[in-house]
């Protein structure tokens, strides 16, 4: 099998004047890196909620990582690690982020993205393997905040289902998967004080990786039919950048300075006899 790579810039001269210029102005990064430079990418249902994401990027004209790290990210011992819970029994995810004490870098270091396991079978899972990927690390815990209503089967939510496996929720506001996806744009666009992306990605992290790259969307606006903001749930992709989303929600430095890291020591937890919204 032979393999013939070209990109857009080898036939520029066949090309209306200002053709190629013209698509590097409207198209983002990672359409630049398909449909003109002719690297391997995945294929677009809609418009990427996540345009701003670049694995890699060009600085003076070399090309360097950006969103996603070359190498695996090594966690900082002395920092408390981020975690998000999407619930669902279908399809539950955890993700795990951590803050840099030192230049205040977000990155994600780990996820997981379940199949048809219930709480109470996906939550041990992700408690083993944290226990080997992480030990002896303090969490923040955050979840959607659904994962208080009970379920229809047994009268247990997936709070019950974490404060009976030691870990601490902290409760976060309700939010859209559209303003979600504002602030991590947002974050995209930022650097540190020492010139490195804000956001950075672990290159174990393949399902987010596709997900920012543009499997997660939205729709494509259609004649007659209004406009709808919020990203496709697609199954697979919004389960991951749901999990991320409640992250970033939950990190604001006031939620982090009115809730101390959990240990896995059990807290005193009241049942609840309402579902928070």
């Amino acid at each position: 099998t032979l393999l013939v790579q070209s990109s857009t810039y080898d036939n520029r001269e066949n090309l209306p004047k200002g053709y190629i210029e013209e698509l590097e102005k409207t198209y983002p990064p990672d359409w630049i890196e398909m449909y003109l430079k002719g690297e391997f990418g995945i294929t677009l249902e809609g418009i990427p909620v996540t345009p701003g994401f670049k694995p890699t990027t060009h600085i003076n004209g070399v090309r360097v990582s950006w969103h996603v790290a070359p190498k695996k990210i090594e966690w900082e011992a002395d920092a408390p690690l981020r975690r998000g819970w999407d619930p669902g029994r279908v399809r539950p995810a955890c993700v795990v982020w951590q803050k840099s004490k030192k230049n205040g870098q977000w990155r994600k270091l780990w996820e997981m993205l379940g199949n048809n396991q219930p709480a109470d079978k996906f939550i041990p899972v992700v408690k083993e393997a944290h226990a080997d990927y992480f030990p002896e690390a303090s969490w923040l815990d955050y979840m959607d905040p659904a994962g208080f209503q009970p379920s229809q089967v047994d009268d247990r939510s997936w709070f019950d289902e974490l404060t009976a496996h030691d870990i601490k929720i902290i409760r976060i506001p309700k939010t859209s998967p559209s303003s979600r996806a504002d602030v991590f744009n947002k974050m995209l666009g930022k650097t540190t004080n020492d010139g490195q992306p804000l956001i950075l990605l672990d290159p174990s992290c393949e399902i987010s990786i596709e997900a920012y790259r543009g499997g997660w969307y939205r729709k494509k606006p259609e004649m007659g039919k209004a406009i709808d903001d919020d990203p496709v749930k697609d199954g697979y992709y919004d389960h991951i950048t749901d999990a991320d989303g409640y992250v970033m929600v939950g990190g604001s430095e006031t939620a982090v300075h009115q809730h101390k890291p959990n240990r896995g020591i059990p807290p005193k937890v009241k049942k609840l006899s309402t579902s928070y919204h």
